[in-house]
């Protein structure tokens, strides 16, 4: 009697591919930012392409391109997304416009879960690291402006810290 096989993947693999795909999607967006600030629903100051602060709403805020279209819908090909954990859940949110009116709600994903932190690094000219952006000290530039790179550093409770640098296209 010949024993029987057994195929499919185990649990840790199937987190570790979810880990890589959290990672993975969150660097394409950086790669793919845009120097394009939004508007929010009741601010008269735009809000930076990208924004990531101590004290904010999320963890990071920018705005990107490559949002396909397949359908031909009149709608821009931007797409403005933010990340932030809740309950030890890597979430991420989306906006179907730009600039924001009161009606417009994100949609959430949960990307991952037992996620403890989410920090993030910007290389701004020259070569000068910073914890938030825009930077502080307003070399950044205007809200158009963007970092040359952002370091993730993700930590995880079973797998410890994940770190990714990820080059931003200017």
């Amino acid at each position: 009697m010949r024993p029987l096989l057994q195929k499919g993947f185990t649990l840790i693999e199937v987190f570790v591919a979810l880990t890589v795909f959290g990672v993975m999607a969150l660097s394409t967006e950086l790669m793919q930012s845009v120097p394009r600030p939004v508007r929010v629903e009741l601010g008269d100051a735009p809000v930076p392409a990208l924004q990531s602060s101590f004290g904010s709403e999320f963890a990071l805020q920018l705005t990107h391109g490559g949002w396909p279209n397949p359908a031909g819908v009149p709608r821009s090909t931007m797409q403005r997304t933010a990340y932030r954990i809740e309950d030890g859940e890597l979430i991420r949110y989306h906006w179907n416009v730009l600039d924001r009116t009161v009606n417009n709600t994100p949609l959430a994903t949960v990307m991952l879960e037992d996620v403890e932190s989410l920090t993030f690094r910007f290389l701004q000219p020259p070569d000068e690291w910073t914890d938030q952006w825009p930077p502080l000290s307003g070399q950044g530039g205007p809200n158009t402006s963007l970092p040359r790179a952002v370091e993730i550093v993700l930590t995880l409770a079973d797998e410890g810290e994940i770190n990714r640098l990820v080059e931003v296209s200017q």
